[in-house]
């Protein structure tokens, strides 16, 4: 017989233990490492985003060490190394859409680039697989270089942000597709700092202009039909996704080139106006030297106008087709038509002056001034400039000062007509009788001597137009000449002296002959 030691024998039947209860399932968890596993099977090692990131930084450092500024590098030097530039790229050099995503406009634009293509890039990669993330990537960022070719043609495109903001339109691809696939928490968390993102980006892209936000979306409007068009299954057979990304990337690429023929051929405007400033140069060196020549005599004014005319005019007017015939946008278009104005104003300017110089008309070589003024006046409206505004109001002054001059003119001729017949009329009265010889020095002192004397100070007043300083000198002496004229000739008729007489009429040969020089006087 069996006995019981000590209480066991009492003691009540043990109920089940608490470590021997089933273990609560927690199947977001669950999910979730199912994911991560379905990932890393799919795509066992991500290489591709770190190559990318290398390549950038390789060509970085090259173009640093080659001499670019690592903060800001010039337009140039950017194109030089393979930036997207509207002029190139459409005149043939299409390779520039690809190369434009591995240049860096400095050392911030890059490390941004990368720190975000690092974050997102590790995912998107084991999403659409080695393969299938280089389609996705490539793809949109063609996108958005084109997208940059047609929404800034003269612009220099550079760096990965279209291809990046691709990845996350690349990523909502996906997520439309397969969001099934995709544990809830980590949907809404890609969803979540995507969107930030995207609209942090493009917030910041409206106030910073050196920002290519159509770059930006085109990328990312790109991404989302080639992440819905890779989207396939984690667990579908590798060669399968591969075919499917070759597919896709070629299909993209076409796409890309069907866009590409139809972009307008854009043609290089900085280039143009370089040109033009070269070619406006040598004509102003051109014409100032020939003009100084004619003005010391070195060279005759036919001379001169067979340089403007023959030589400097022809270049001038290729160049003018040359800029208003370029192939661009607006308003870069207006600005040529605009530069075009001005170029057929100052080509009418040089000729018109030449033209006037040769034959010996004032009024020819003045409207070569206005034709100048409104031509200065024409570049100012499209590029404005220090030295043209000084000269324009130089033309300016001197328009006015040739107004207030040619009007005088005018006056004088006026006074000389009243004189010559107030003396010619009182000669033959005296002559006949009809008045005394004190009547005649009268009326020569009152009528003829008085207004011509206050004419010729009036006139010497005056500040003469430029390159008529010595017109005007001689237009004043031939007036006091002609004033000396008639006042020794009503003195000599009042004293009855021949002398007196014969000194006038000698005094009015030299006037006749110095205004002969004035009359044939060819001033520029």
């Amino acid at each position: 017989m069996l006995e019981a030691h000590g209480d066991a024998a009492a003691a009540p039947a043990a109920g089940p233990s608490p470590d021997a209860q089933p273990a609560t399932i927690d199947a977001d968890a669950l999910r979730q490492r199912q994911f991560t596993q379905a990932l890393a099977a799919a795509t066992p090692r991500v290489f591709v985003t770190p190559a990318l990131i290398a390549m950038n930084v390789v060509v970085f450092v090259a173009m640093v060490a080659a001499g670019a500024s690592w903060i800001n590098p010039t337009p140039d030097l950017l194109i030089r190394w393979g930036a997207g530039y509207g002029p190139l790229t459409t005149h043939g050099q299409w390779w520039r859409l690809l190369t434009a995503m591995f240049i860096h406009i400095g050392l911030v634009h890059l490390l941004m680039n990368m720190f975000v293509l690092w974050s997102i890039g590790m995912v998107t990669e084991r999403l659409f697989g080695n393969v299938g993330f280089v389609a996705l990537y490539l793809g949109a960022g063609l996108a958005g270089s084109l997208t940059s070719l047609i929404w800034h043609p003269l612009a220099a495109a550079a760096g990965a942000s279209g291809a990046i903001f691709g990845l996350y339109g690349g990523l909502f691809g996906f997520l439309l597709i397969r969001r099934a696939s995709i544990p809830t928490d980590t949907m809404v968390m890609l969803a979540k700092s995507g969107s930030y993102f995207i609209v942090a980006n493009l917030l910041y892209g409206v106030f910073a202009k050196q920002v290519d936000v159509s770059a930006h979306l085109g990328g990312f409007v790109a991404g989302i039909p080639l992440g819905c068009a890779l989207a396939v299954p984690l667990a579908a057979d590798l060669a399968a996704r591969i075919q499917r990304s070759v597919l896709v990337a070629v299909s993209s690429a076409a796409l890309a080139g069907m866009v590409a023929v139809r972009i307008p051929t854009i043609d290089d405007w900085e280039a143009g106006l370089k040109r033009l400033a070269r070619t406006e140069q040598e004509s102003a060196t051109l014409y100032d030297a020939a003009l100084a020549k004619v003005r010391s005599g070195a060279i005759t004014v036919e001379e001169f106008a067979r340089v403007v005319d023959g030589t400097l005019l022809p270049k001038w007017n290729a160049e003018r087709t040359a800029i208003t015939r370029l192939r661009i946008p607006e308003p870069q278009r207006t600005a040529a038509r605009r530069l075009g104005d001005y170029m057929s104003l100052k080509a009418e300017a040089w000729h018109l002056t030449a033209e006037g110089l040769r034959t010996g008309n004032a009024a020819t070589i003045q409207n070569g001034n206005v034709k100048l003024e409104a031509a200065l006046q024409a570049l100012q409206v499209v590029r404005p400039d220090a030295n043209s505004m000084n000269r324009l109001g130089q033309l300016r002054v001197a328009r006015a000062q040739a107004e207030a001059f040619a009007a005088e003119m005018q006056q004088l001729a006026a006074v000389e007509k009243h004189g010559v017949k107030v003396f010619n009329d009182s000669l033959v009265s005296l002559n006949a009788g009809r008045i005394s010889a004190d009547q005649f020095a009268n009326a020569i002192d009152t009528q003829v001597l008085r207004p011509w004397n206050a004419e010729r100070e009036k006139l010497s007043s005056l500040t003469a137009p430029p390159g008529q300083e010595d017109a005007a000198k001689t237009i004043v002496k031939y007036m006091s000449l002609r004033s000396e004229a008639w006042l020794l000739t009503s003195q000599g008729i009042r004293a009855n002296d021949q002398g007196l007489i014969q000194k006038g009429a000698a005094k009015q040969a030299e006037a006749v002959n110095l205004a002969k020089s004035v009359g044939a006087a060819r001033t520029p």
